[in-house]
C-alpha cells in the first residue's frame, strides 16, 4: 500500500503541472504552499525523531525502530509521516482544484489512511500493552486534537 500512496502522489503532482489551471485562485495556492510546507516539515521531524530516537540497528533503516517513541512530534500526533503525505495530497488540490486530482488525491489520502491503521496493528504486535496506552492518548493523524492535548497539559504543569 506503500507504493500505491506514493505512485498516486506522483501522478498528482504530474496532473498538477500537465492539467489546465483550473478557477483557481492565488488565496487557494497560497494555502495550498502552507499546507505542503506543514506536510514536509512534518515528514522531516518524524525521520529525524526516528533516526535520532529510535535505536534502529546498526546499518538499518530508521523505520525498524525499537523504541516506542511517545515525544517530540511522535507525542502530538501517532503518525506524523503519514499526516504530512497526506497533507500534501490536499495542497496539489487547492494547487489546481479539478476534478482528476481531487480523485487522486481522495484515492491517494485514502491509501495513506489504511496504511497508518495498518501500521498501528504491526506497532501493537511490536510493542503490546504500552502501545495500546499509547493510541489511547494520542491522536492517529488529527494535528490540531493532539496540539490540543498538548495545551491541556501544559496547563496542568
Amino acid at each position: 500500500m506503500h507504493y500505491v500512496s506514493g505512485v498516486l502522489l506522483v501522478v498528482d503532482v504530474v496532473l498538477l503541472w500537465t492539467l489546465g489551471r483550473s478557477i483557481a485562485t492565488e488565496v487557494l495556492s497560497y494555502l495550498g504552499w502552507a499546507i505542503w510546507v506543514t506536510g514536509m516539515v512534518l515528514l522531516i521531524l518524524a525521520i529525524q525523531t526516528l533516526r535520532r530516537r529510535g535505536r534502529a540497528p546498526d546499518g538499518r533503516s530508521y523505520v525498524e525502530t525499537r523504541a516506542l517513541i511517545e515525544t517530540g512530534i511522535y507525542g502530538v500526533v501517532r503518525h506524523p509521516m503519514y499526516l504530512g503525505w497526506m497533507l500534501m495530497y490536499g495542497a496539489v488540490l487547492l494547487f489546481n482544484p479539478n476534478l482528476p486530482i481531487l480523485a487522486v488525491s481522495a484515492l491517494g489520502a485514502a491509501s495513506v489512511y489504511l496504511v497508518a491503521r495498518e501500521e498501528d496493528g504491526r506497532l501493537v504486535a511490536r510493542f503490546g500493552e504500552r502501545y495500546r496506552c499509547y493510541m489511547q492518548s494520542v491522536p492517529r493523524m488529527n494535528l490540531l486534537a493532539g496540539l490540543a492535548r498538548l495545551a491541556r497539559r501544559g496547563r496542568q504543569d
